[in-house]
């Protein structure tokens, strides 16, 4: 009866792998019972110490399946739901009506003329007419005030700092007679 080099089990004649660790039988003399393959000794590192040994892998289960690797797979988009009514587009001339890129253009150029713009603001803010545009407008009327403010209050501060600055200056003028200030006045 033979023996397995490998883990030393004893095997029937005519099995070509041990039934205990796997491994491939093969003829020669019986090994010693339980004995293992021998390791060289570990090199000695230059300060004394032997580097780690190596990772030994986990001995075969047998019998058992291997483990399959997993897959993983998007999941199917929904069939299709046949019988449901297209999506309804808003009427062209109507309140909710999608607006061109051409329109907006043609809007916008029109929004840019000074007087004409600000007219045309109030128009399309308060009165009827497509949703967008509406709103395109109303906005422009809050930018316009917010600017009108801003300039006031801008304009008022460059006022009083030139003001600050040239004021000393103009009484020097008026005190010393003035000759151009005396025919503004």
């Amino acid at each position: 009866m033979p023996f397995c080099t490998e883990c030393g089990t004893n095997v029937s004649d005519g099995i070509k792998f041990c039934t205990s660790c796997g491994k491939a039988m093969s003829a020669g003399p019986p090994p010693a019972a339980n004995a293992r393959p021998v390791q060289p000794p570990p090199v000695q590192q230059a300060n004394n110490v032997s580097p780690p040994p190596p990772p030994q892998p986990p001995p075969p289960v047998y019998g058992q399946p291997a483990p399959q690797p997993v897959y993983y797979q998007q999941p199917a988009p929904p069939p299709p739901v046949y019988g449901q009514p297209a999506p309804v587009l808003p009427p062209p001339d109507g309140q909710y009506a999608v607006v061109s890129t051409g329109s907006w253009i043609g809007t916008l150029i029109l929004l840019s003329i000074p007087i004409v713009g600000f007219i045309l603001c109030l128009v399309w803010a308060f009165g009827g007419g497509n949703l967008n545009r509406r709103n395109l407008a109303r906005a422009c009327l809050i930018f316009m005030v917010i600017g009108i403010v801003l300039s006031i209050i801008f304009g008022a501060a460059m006022f009083a700092m030139i003001q600050s600055v040239v004021g000393p200056y103009m009484e020097q003028i008026k005190g010393a007679g003035g000759g151009l200030l005396d025919l503004v006045e």
